[in-house]
């Protein structure tokens, strides 16, 4: 079922993987047969037929990985599931409870049938387990640790930000992100909820009668996902308000591989980066005729675009810890910068912007957590910020614009879920929005009339703030259909067509929004 749901997703890239039709009638069947199995559950049938039937479905579960079950169970329950880890965590569960469940199995068809029989008579205590049991028990809680481990890579590629992220995405944005101490900590205790999990199922499967835990098993993995539900964001959001849409998965010209940065041409067009190290001009005719890869990619691949004085276009080049600037045609014409934590130097940059007094603002993340202001000559002039979550400080600055009059350096402090608006001289923070509601959020912009507009990326939300902190709006909410989100990354504005290009990550598309949709200005 849960390759049934990817496959659908793939083939059907347009459309929503579970309409709210199809997830009625899901969750009603699993319900009713959670109440028709606990009803049966008394009766003899129990112990063959279905019991069978459950633990082999189980146990096919725990061959597909991890992050591909969780994947299908956040699509198809939606609500917070996503941003929880609740379906991360059930996921890796359901792969470490198969395992102690094949152990058992075995154990039990090994085990001589009058040594069973003294078992069941002499009931011992179910932590004293022979010396057999405990090194099988071992054994499987050893495999069931191998298994989560080598879910680590692709739940961190599939799994969005998360409020409560499971241990191994945790992992790996903190090997991301150069958090040693987090690393070394997660580490030592990503094996302690496996084992644990793993020979419990063991004992329980061996010294207690299947249909004894099945029900409430049962019972527990379908609520589970109700409980974690909440649909109200998806319900009460209305949906973003779209005059058009461009692109689709793919790496051909008009396609994107998760597409990260974007900027205006400032003439109805857009430059894109995605996740191929491709950089593709968008022109107003949603036409691509400029395309170009990246000297240099090796270590990763960009985060960030702008377009500066002169219609160059600078690129944020994490990976490679510099900033690359082409012209207008794609030729590279100079790079800047190297890994390290001096000025002038960067761990990750993933934006630039540049002021009337062409002072060059470029943010990083990794241990940096700052923006340094350098002049056309990339001599470094100050540094604003650092790391932490205190005012004017940051955790990931992800990407910034200037407010209209300049005075005001707007920055999605996205792993502190705000948005600071610091003053480019000093630093020293003037403005906060969004703490407390933003998730995630990656692209922030600046309206004519001095209010900014925010995406969301782990919040799959697209919303509109004054600059004293007022929500004025917000649209999205997760999904594929029109009008919905998922994993929204970078925002522009263009004044010449007055519209917000908005790129949908996860749908792999670039959507345009006429500014006074999102409603009244709020200057006079």
């Amino acid at each position: 079922m849960a390759l049934w749901w990817q496959i659908n997703a793939v083939s059907d890239p347009g459309g929503d993987l579970l309409g709210p039709v199809t997830r009625t009638v899901l969750r009603s069947g699993i319900v009713g047969g959670v109440a028709a199995a606990i009803v049966l559950g008394g009766r003899s049938c129990w112990n063959s037929r279905i019991c069978v039937l459950a633990g082999v479905i189980w146990v096919a579960s725990a061959f597909l990985p991890a992050a591909l079950v969780g994947a299908a169970v956040t699509d198809a329950w939606g609500g917070t599931v996503q941003s929880s880890g609740a379906a991360w965590v059930l996921a890796l569960c359901v792969r470490g409870g198969a395992v102690g469940i094949i152990a058992s199995l075995w154990l039990e068809r090994s085990t001589p049938y009058r040594l069973r029989d003294l078992r069941m008579l002499d009931r011992p205590p179910w932590w004293c387990a022979d010396p057999i049991t405990r090194s099988v028990a071992f054994a499987a809680a050893m495999v069931a640790v191998a298994w989560s481990v080598s879910d680590i890579a692709i739940a961190a590629r599939v799994a969005p930000p998360m409020a409560e992220p499971p241990l191994a995405v945790t992992l790996l944005n903190a090997m991301h992100y150069q958090r040693p101490e987090t690393v070394v900590r997660v580490l030592i205790l990503l094996p302690v909820p496996v084992i644990v999990a793993g020979v419990l199922v063991l004992l329980c499967v061996i010294r207690i009668r299947p249909r004894a835990i099945a029900g409430p098993l049962l019972l527990a993995m379908a609520v589970l996902p109700m409980a974690c539900q909440d649909e109200s964001q998806d319900a009460i959001l209305p949906p973003v308000p779209v005059v058009g849409q461009t692109g689709l998965p793919g790496r051909t010209p008009g396609r994107f591989d998760v597409p990260r940065g974007i900027a205006s041409d400032g003439h109805g067009g857009v430059y894109v980066v995605d996740k191929s190290a491709r950089v593709q001009h968008v022109d107003a005719g949603d036409r691509v005729e400029l395309w170009w890869i990246m000297p240099d990619y090796d270590n990763g691949k960009p985060t960030g675009i702008s377009v500066v004085p002169g219609g160059r276009i600078a690129v944020a080049d994490t990976h490679e810890y510099r900033v690359s600037v082409f012209n207008e045609s794609g030729q590279l014409e100079r790079t800047f910068g190297e890994y390290g934590t001096d000025p002038g130097q960067f761990i990750y940059p993933t934006d630039i912007v540049v002021d009337e007094a062409s002072q060059w603002y470029v943010s990083e993340y990794g241990g940096n957590d700052r923006i340094q202001v350098l002049d056309s000559a990339a001599t470094p002039l100050r540094v604003l910020g650092g790391p932490g979550s205190g005012p004017g400080e940051f955790r990931r600055p992800q990407s910034m614009d200037f407010s209209v009059d300049g005075q005001v350096l707007w920055v999605a402090d996205s792993c502190n879920h705000r948005v600071q608006g610091i003053d480019p001289n000093t630093g020293e923070q003037v403005a906060e929005l969004g703490t407390g509601w933003l998730r995630y959020p990656y692209g922030v912009a600046a309206l004519p009339d001095e209010s900014v507009v925010v995406s969301e990326f782990g919040g799959h939300r697209l919303s509109r703030w004054s600059p004293a902190g007022d929500r004025l709006g917000a649209w999205g909410g997760w999904g594929r259909g029109p009008g919905r989100l998922r994993m929204p990354w970078g925002i522009t504005y263009d004044p010449s067509t007055d519209e917000i290009h908005l790129l949908d990550t996860g749908n792999a598309r670039i959507l345009r929004i006429p500014r006074n949709a999102l409603g009244p200005s709020i200057r006079h």
